[in-house]
């Protein structure tokens, strides 16, 4: 079985005692006293539509608590670390296994917040799609690996890792695959018009073409299958592969130590309320919340497991 990233220490953070029970968590009446008045959550690049449904979810739970007065959102080119100081308010940066291990292209990394939740990766065709399942898929892989495009997010090597897993699994050389890639939601749709495309992406990359009825999910990464989500495993299928992807919060290199303090208090106290726990539950998502501490440390054993990954099967998109 491949298990990509640090994929057991991600398995026992999704199967551990985050979840406050009922009798401990804050209600939303007990969250009184705003404790920042402002933030800006930034959104680094333009096509990741996983991220920005973490924004506007964080953007709500926030808000409703009452943790933060006033909170505004913004899209970042991909790999920046500004904001920290635009017009006095504080910032975050929302993240995944790819932005958090990105180098910036401005100066100094950000620097690791909080990790907040966890969700699986999900296999998935066009409704209009000639595939009929994802047996059929594997049985034209593995004829003929350049018979299927694989559409996949730009410069994620997340996503390139765990295809190549699901490439070996299936006993098809990774580095054989037909792979393209895409920086925005319409460059993705455009190319998954095309015969025989399949994407590779979050849960929430495709949630909401999946409710609509435009893309058909095919199979999820995860090792069960999971409750509120009418999706087979990949496992079930016969493709033994688990992966796991995550989202967490970075600041900006010059926050101030006072500010970053506030935030990562507010985090922590929002992790607690059964107002975010309601928005982790209805996205699908498992409340993984670890302090900095915790996240910079799963953070560098995230990034070396996947770069081991990726030399040992060779992936690389299409040139």
């Amino acid at each position: 079985m491949s298990k990509i990233g640090d994929f057991p220490l991600l398995r026992r953070l999704f199967q551990s005692l985050v979840v406050i029970t009922a009798s401990a968590s804050l209600q939303p009446g007990q969250v009184r006293a705003q404790q920042v008045d402002s933030l800006q959550i930034l959104v680094p690049g333009e096509g990741n539509s996983g991220l920005t449904t973490g924004a506007q979810s964080l953007k709500q739970g926030l808000e409703e608590t009452g943790l933060v007065g006033k909170v505004t959102i913004r899209h970042i080119p991909a790999g920046s670390a500004v904001g920290a100081g635009s017009m006095g308010i504080p910032s975050v940066i929302i993240a995944g296994p790819d932005q958090a291990s990105a180098n910036t292209s401005n100066g100094p990394a950000p620097v690791p917040l909080a990790l907040l939740s966890g969700e699986y990766y999900v296999v998935v065709i066009p409704k209009a799609s000639e595939l009929r399942s994802l047996a059929h898929l594997v049985d034209m892989m593995v004829q003929d690996p350049k018979s299927i495009t694989w559409v996949l997010s730009e410069g994620s090597k997340a996503e390139l890792a765990t295809l190549g897993s699901i490439a070996q699994s299936a006993g098809v050389e990774p580095n054989e695959l037909k792979i393209v890639t895409y920086a925005t939601p319409a460059q993705r749709d455009s190319l998954l018009a095309g015969d025989f495309a399949v994407a590779v992406g979050t849960q929430s990359d495709f949630i909401d073409q999946i409710e609509r009825g435009e893309m058909k999910a095919l199979g999820l990464t995860a090792p069960d299958r999971v409750a509120g989500i009418e999706v087979p495993t990949l496992r079930e299928q016969g493709i033994y592969v688990e992966s796991g992807s995550w989202t967490g919060l970075m600041m900006p290199p010059e926050t101030r130590p006072a500010e970053r303090l506030a935030v990562s208090s507010v985090m922590g106290k929002l992790s607690e309320t059964s107002i975010w726990r309601k928005l982790l539950a209805e996205n699908g998502w498992q409340n993984l919340y670890r302090d900095h501490d915790q996240f910079s440390h799963f953070i560098g054993r995230q990034t070396e497991s996947t770069r081991v990954n990726l030399e040992e099967n060779g992936i690389a998109p299409s040139k």
